[in-house]
């Protein structure tokens, strides 16, 4: 025995672990190893010594099993002789195993009854060599894909003769051996092993998962472990999945060969053998026997509702491979099955297990139905064909002692021995009329093949629920399915055509099951369409969630009209009393003498009443609600806290109503709630409002006086959860705390109110372990959740002082011998900030300082050979970026200086040893932002700290510092560093702006190649395109048309590849490219910019409508040509040429005529463009004659179109002499002047100088009124 223990392989049995026995004492459990040599612990075992490998106790029964075998044959002895019971004990320890490998184990054993019920010892157990390598190879993972033995053939029941199995030779008998005849138990155990060995299958190793270097900083290999793993990941499902597909195969193959063996076939077992003893036919050999082909059927192996109950459970649990059928669209014949629509063409549905679960539950109906059409409506016979009831009178169902003094002697059948002699008259008088095939006759009341002698009953159809709940997580209407089959057939009563069966509590659960397995965790319209019906509209997580709810609503009516009968004054039912009213059944078999000696006087924790032993399909399940709780804190579009709570108050009130403690909260149920509210307390006016008043209205109505809003809902909500916990007798954990210290932590308003409530928690957690009540005392954790929350108070003169007083007390608390209280990093962290956020950043500073100090003597220590007791803490990089941050948000001036002291000492600090603590981005993002926006922008040399900040962040992200410039947008937008920067030098207009942002823009440029974040956008191009609109350079100009052009050469090749480009120009972009052009001393600066104009019209006219021209862009080209009056030769600014400046002036002249065809809708002269050419007219240096002309004409069009405002008539003011200035006025319709020029007043009596007041309104009937008002 020992030898053949050492061959087994247990391998896998590491990731395989199951608690299946009670704690055992080291000293037995030793022993046990040494009677079990081949159970030794692996590594991950060690910890957990009372557990066994997986499959360890169905091997060790196999073994015993086996060596019963082996004691028989070799001793004969009758009391060893094996049976049915014994190989049933056998298999069923396979089939509670889960191990992969239990099915064909089980299936093995079948094998041996078969062959030694058929042909006797003769047909063979196998020998030795042949039991030792099946044991042997049971405990090893199989090489073939789904989990197959090796070299072990599967056995084909659809057959006649099993393939690859010897057939005995010499004379057969019919039966060998009764004693081992299987029956219905055997099989159904079989198909039972081939359901659990599929629990486990997506949680078994089949192969070993890829190996890490661990080398973290080689990117490609760890991308490439990555992807290892995961396909790793997806060969171990798609094996599991195919191991499930292959036990219902298995399942459905098992079912037919009972149908098979034990339904009558009149063409099969309606023949009579030559002979009893099999005789010989010329070779000395009988007729061909074979294990399935049986001249007779065994109503003992017909099957029963269990077992089709176990095959569409089977069918069930292969509902997971339809990931991998659906999703890899294999067109196989395996996977696929042929119907017909309603428009009778011939369609392919995908594997649908759920469905062939549905299918058999209806064949289970036709069958039965048709053997009642057949043998009556009596319903006499059931699975065996013993008769139950009778139509006559129960008198046939006693002995008959006048027939025994008689001494009738009748030939009974040996199948139904037991019967009595009524039994026999009333079959004779019950049968047919007699045929001349007598045998045939007599067999009337078998079933046939097609045949079922029993209705499908409840747990037929809850197999079928479970079925279509399985196949709810890859259809999303499997959940409408599972509800119409409660809903219209099992709830519905008989009269109005619903099925002859009842719903239990098991129903319900598995049609909420149903709804929430196909819950995403997303806020979205669900899955996307699903192959199933790809046409339906997916439900949400929401809708999901309430339909659940809605099918609870209906099992509490179910339970509450089940359960009346049971609300007697002690809580325990009367079994000796009527079982009048709701037709509910009871266990028989139960007494209270059966109950287990610690339930007998067991008491729930609410009450005193005792109860029985929990029924799944009797009594309300807490998980059924738990799961719904698990659903709200999954779910991520709403506020769920309400319903949470009032989910946890009825499930208190319907255990109090029903005496059922089963449903009361547990654990699992408040600590899954209090994660839900945590999550709910950050939104400001949370629904908790409305499950404390009833007024919802005038709770949430924040703007009256008296409301009854209080941001500490959630708070409030957490700490009832934990005092139910303390009120129903249960120790909260270090995790329940914890929650309620996250919701706290979480509420967004009345930050003081929740630092005290937090700190009022903790105080009460250390006295409830003081007084033994929970078993954690507060951690590490709790306290630095306190401080976090202090943090956050905003109070600077208590928030970290408290904060100061809480890490004093973890240091006592930790010299006093409390576990895991030493403060660590983030409780350090949490109390610096507390310091910081609150206006103490010095304290802060200090506090960061003093820790830096502190690590670095005991290092230095430590390289002396000294080493501390106690190692102190070492500041990381978060503290450093704490005092960062809160320096550059000050709004004093030397902020910004006193953070560049901390980024050079946390750099100090990284380069003597600490390799982890390395700045980030935000590490200099917080700086630059103090001298480009923040307070510090003010000072003359704040663009200059930040440009050179910035060029020592890239410096360094270029030697290896990847933390600086992040592959992916963070909270610091990476490429905001660089046009504040911009920005900031632009604003102040200085000389360098431009020269700045082109640095800036190609070293974007080159780091976008790696980094995506950072390659230039629109908005990075807006920045440089300011410089050069800022600086007035004499190449400004044709630098932002170059920038332009590049821009929309990024457009086009964007487009040829069909994607959308991420630097697609805008009008803002075109201006200040003529903006630039404008302020240059460019030579061509009216040119460029009309230029800039062109470009911009082409852009819109190619579809691109963020480039529409408008007024502004056309007025800009009209100021380029107003200043091109001076130029800049060898850096010093001189007057312009007089055709250069006549150049000018015709483009704006051409401005005009274009702006006088309107050329786009609302694109026109305006108030704006008048003025800008009358502009033209008086700065160029043109001929007198020209200059004047241009420009009263072009103020009489203004007068015409109403768009005179204040800067019209001052640039006509500017742009011609006196005297013309007054004819022009004249001209126009202009009489209140008086014989010097001199404008009249209103009433005649007062002269004063013209003014836009005195000019007719029909002039400025087109200026808008605020342009109106700003020119007075």
């Amino acid at each position: 025995e020992n030898n053949n223990n050492s061959n087994s392989n247990t391998n896998n049995n590491n990731n395989n672990e199951r608690e299946q026995h009670p704690p055992q004492t080291q000293n037995h459990h030793q022993k046990q190893l040494q009677l079990h040599p081949q159970q030794q612990l692996t590594s991950t075992q060690r910890q957990h010594q009372n557990q066994l490998p997986l499959g360890a106790a169905a091997q060790r029964a196999h073994r015993i099993h086996t060596s019963l075998v082996k004691m028989y044959k070799s001793t004969n002895d009758p009391h060893l002789a094996p049976s049915t019971i014994s190989y049933n004990a056998a298999i069923n320890a396979w089939s509670k195993s889960y191990h992969p490998s239990a099915g064909e184990m089980a299936e093995l054993l079948l094998g041996e009854m078969m062959r030694e019920w058929r042909f006797g010892s003769s047909g063979g157990l196998g020998t030795e060599e042949e039991e030792e390598f099946r044991l042997n190879s049971s405990s090893s993972s199989s090489r073939r894909e789904g989990m197959g033995l090796e070299g072990e053939e599967e056995m084909d029941y659809e057959e006649e003769d099993v393939e690859g199995m010897e057939k005995p030779k010499g004379k057969l008998r019919r039966r060998g051996n009764e004693r081992v005849k299987p029956d219905v138990v055997t099989f159904t155990a079989v198909i039972d092993a081939w359901v659990k060995c599929t629990a486990l299958a997506h949680d078994y190793h089949y192969e070993q998962p890829p190996e890490s270097s661990n080398n973290p900083n080689n990117n490609t290999t760890m991308r490439q472990e990555r992807e290892d793993y995961a396909e790793w990941k997806r060969s171990q499902a798609a094996k599991a999945d195919a191991l499930t597909r292959r036990a219902a195969t298995r399942a459905k193959q098992l079912l037919n060969l009972m149908i098979r063996l034990g339904h009558y076939d009149p063409e099969r077992h309606n023949v009579t053998s030559t002979s009893d003893n099999g005789a010989d036919d010329d070779n000395g050999v009988g007729r061909e026997a074979s294990l399935f082909n049986v001249d007779k059927c065994e109503p003992g192996m017909r099957p029963n509702c269990y077992t089709y109950s176990a095959v569409m459970n089977a069918l069930a649990k292969s509902c997971s491979a339809l990931r991998v059928m659906s999703s890899s669209g294999n067109t196989n014949s395996d996977n696929q099955s042929n119907y017909r629509d309603r428009g009778g063409m011939v369609r392919e549905l995908r594997y649908d297990p759920a469905r062939e679960a549905q299918d058999m539950l209806e064949s289970m109906i036709e069958k039965h139905e048709r053997y009642k059409e057949r043998v009556g409506e009596t319903d006499i016979w059931k699975n065996s064909g013993y008769a139950r009831t009778s139509p006559h009178d129960d008198d046939w169902l006693l002995e008959d002692a006048d027939d025994e003094e008689i001494g009738l002697e009748e030939d009974y059948d040996d199948d139904y021995i037991g019967s009595n002699s009524s039994y026999q008259r009333w079959m004779k008088e019950s049968s047919p009329s007699s045929t001349s095939d007598g045998e045939a006759n007599s067999h009337w009341f078998e079933p046939r093949p097609d045949e079922l002698t029993f209705p499908p009953n409840t747990i037929n159809y809850n197999s079928v629920l479970n079925a279509w709940s399985r196949a709810s997580r890859y259809d999303p209407y499997s959940a409408l399915r599972a509800e119409k089959i409660l809903l219209e057939r099992m709830e519905r009563p008989l009269s109005e055509g619903g099925d002859a069966v009842e719903p239990d509590a098991l129903s319900y659960s598995l049609v909420i099951h149903a709804w929430l397995r196909g819950c995403r965790g997303s806020t979205g319209l669900g899955p996307p369409p699903s192959l199933f019906r790809p046409r339906k509209r997916n439900f949400t997580d929401e809708e999901r969630i309430y339909k659940a709810i809605e099918i609870v609503d209906r099992l509490e009516i179910w339970a509450r009209k089940a359960h009346a009968h049971r609300m007697v004054g002690n809580g325990r039912s009367d079994r000796d009393g009527s079982r009048g009213g709701d037709n509910f059944e009871y266990d028989d078999d139960y007494s209270e003498e059966d109950e287990p000696v610690d339930n007998k006087h067991s008491f729930s924790r609410s009450s005193s009443y005792t109860f029985r032993q929990h029924n799944k399909a009797r009594d309300l399940d807490v998980e059924v609600y738990n799961s719904i709780l698990v659903a709200f804190s999954r779910e991520q579009g709403g506020d769920h806290a309400a319903s949470v709570m009032k989910l946890l108050d009825r499930m208190e009130r319907i255990a109090d109503e029903l005496d059922m403690p089963s449903v009361r909260p547990n654990q699992r149920s408040y600590n899954v709630a209090l994660d839900v509210i945590a999550k709910s307390a950050m939104i400001t006016n949370t629904s908790l409002s409305g499950y404390y008043y009833k007024d919802k209205k005038q709770s949430r109505d924040n703007k009256q006086p008296g409301h009854h809003f209080n941001p500490l809902f959630a708070g409030r909500a957490a700490e009832s959860i934990l005092s139910r916990m303390l009120a129903r007798d249960f120790r909260p954990d270090a995790y329940t705390f914890a929650s309620v210290l996250n919701t706290y932590q979480r509420i967004p308003n009345g930050k003081l109110d929740a630092a005290l409530a937090a700190d009022a928690v903790v105080r009460g957690m250390e006295s409830l372990h003081l007084h033994g009540k929970i078993d954690q005392p507060p951690d590490v954790f709790h306290y630095t959740m306190v401080c976090a929350c202090w943090s956050r108070s905003g109070e600077q003169g208590v928030a970290g002082e408290r904060c100061s007083e809480i890490l004093r007390h973890m240091q006592q608390r930790d010299k006093a011998g409390f576990p895991r209280v030493r403060p660590n990093i983030r409780t350090f962290n949490a109390v610096i900030d507390s310091h910081a956020y609150n206006g103490r950043v010095a304290e802060a500073e200090d506090m960061l300082l003093s820790m830096v100090d502190n690590y670095e003597s005991s290092a230095a220590r430590s390289m002396d050979g000294i080493e501390d007791e106690e190692l102190p803490v070492r500041p990381d990089s978060f503290s450093f970026n704490t005092v960062i941050q809160q320096w550059a948000r000050t709004r004093t001036p030397e902020g910004g200086r006193r953070a560049e002291l901390i980024l050079e000492r946390m750099l100090k600090f990284h380069h003597a040893g600490n390799a982890d603590v390395r700045p980030d981005e935000r590490s200099f993002s917080y700086i630059i932002y103090h001298y480009t926006k923040g307070a510090g922008r003010l000072a003359p040399d704040a663009p200059d700290r930040a440009l050179k900040l910035l060029r020592k962040m890239i410096g360094m992200y270029r030697q290896g510092y990847t933390d600086l410039m992040p592959s992916q947008q963070n909270r610091t937008n990476p490429i905001f560093a660089f046009t504040s920067v911009i920005d900031a030098h632009s604003v102040l207009r200085r000389n360098d702006s431009g020269l700045v942002g082109a640095e800036l823009l190609e070293s974007m440029t080159k780091l976008g190649e790696k980094i995506d974040s950072l390659r230039p956008n629109t908005y990075a191009c807006l920045s440089v395109l300011y410089g050069w609109s800022s600086c007035g350079a004499i190449d400004a100009g044709e630098r932002a048309t170059e920038l332009l052009q590049t821009m929309e050469a990024d457009m086009k090749a964007a487009a040829s590849r069909g994607e959308e480009s991420i630097m697609r120009t805008t009008q803002r972009c075109y201006i200040l490219a003529q903006t630039a052009w404008a302020r240059s001393q460019s030579e061509r600066k009216a040119a460029g910019a009309l230029g800039v104009l062109n470009m911009m019209e082409k852009n819109y006219a190619e579809q691109n409508l963020d480039a529409k021209p408008t007024v502004q862009a056309y007025s800009m080209v009209l100021n380029a040509c107003a200043f091109a009056d001076s130029v800049e030769v060898d850096g010093k600014v001189v007057k312009a040429s007089p055709e250069q400046q006549m150049k000018a002036f015709e483009i704006a002249e051409l401005i005009m005529d274009r702006l006088g065809n309107e050329p786009y809708p609302n694109v026109k002269s305006t108030s704006m463009t008048y003025g800008t050419f009358i502009k033209c007219c008086g700065r160029l240096d043109l001929p007198d004659n020209i200059a004047q002309e241009s420009a009263s004409r072009a103020f009489a069009d203004c007068c015409r179109t109403g768009y005179v405002s204040d800067f019209v008539f001052t640039q006509l003011r500017y742009a011609l002499p006196p005297e013309e200035f007054l004819n022009v006025l004249v001209k126009n319709g202009y009489k209140n002047l008086n014989s010097k020029g001199k404008s009249l007043s209103r009433d005649g009596k007062r002269i004063r100088p013209v003014r836009l007041d005195d000019l007719p309104e029909e002039w400025k009937r087109s200026v808008d009124r605020s342009a109106k008002r700003s020119n007075r």
